[in-house]
């Protein structure tokens, strides 16, 4: 079972499962997806970049940042380090460089953790270790193998969680 470190230590997660907040659309994928390793699939791989909540008993334990490489089963959910986190999401925020040029970036200003839970809930079973993106980038991007991706996912103006990957 592939693993993430949540606070130094290795979590194994069933699932993750992806929730958009404008269009309220659940999908997920099975443990295999998740790594922390970016593979570069073709020249069209296009990915979104999304804040990750890591779950115990329907609350927040820790945060991350990830990756959802799109058109892809297979290692195609791709995580930083998770730290502890019990803040209110309302207040944060990440962004994405590939080669210091910003890509992406997101805000969960507009939707209270309580109402993604009753969401997903709704549609699918939620254990504990499960990990639910977040995102509301606009559109997807593309990248290339070696290229640099530098993200934070941000509380406030703190940052809490920091990436780096190169794609392979």
């Amino acid at each position: 079972m592939n693993q993430i470190v949540f606070n130094n230590e290795k979590v194994t997660p069933s699932k993750v499962v992806y929730f958009n907040p404008q269009t309220q659309n659940i999908s997920s994928k099975e443990n295999e997806a998740i790594t922390s390793i970016l593979h570069t699939v073709d020249e069209n791989t296009k990915f979104k970049s999304k804040i990750s909540l890591l779950v115990e008993d329907e609350k927040i334990i820790g945060i991350g940042l990830g990756l959802d490489i799109i058109k892809s089963t297979q290692e195609s959910a791709v995580f930083s380090d998770f730290v502890k986190f019990d803040g209110d999401i309302k207040n944060l925020r990440h962004d994405l460089r590939i080669n210091d040029e910003l890509i992406q970036e997101s805000y969960l200003e507009d939707i209270s953790f309580q109402d993604i839970i009753k969401i997903i809930k709704e549609n699918v079973s939620l254990q504990n270790t499960n990990i639910i993106m977040v995102g509301v980038n606009k559109g997807v991007s593309l990248y290339e193998e070696c290229d640099l991706f530098m993200g934070n996912v941000y509380f406030n103006d703190e940052i809490l969680a920091e990436a780096c990957w190169e794609a392979v």
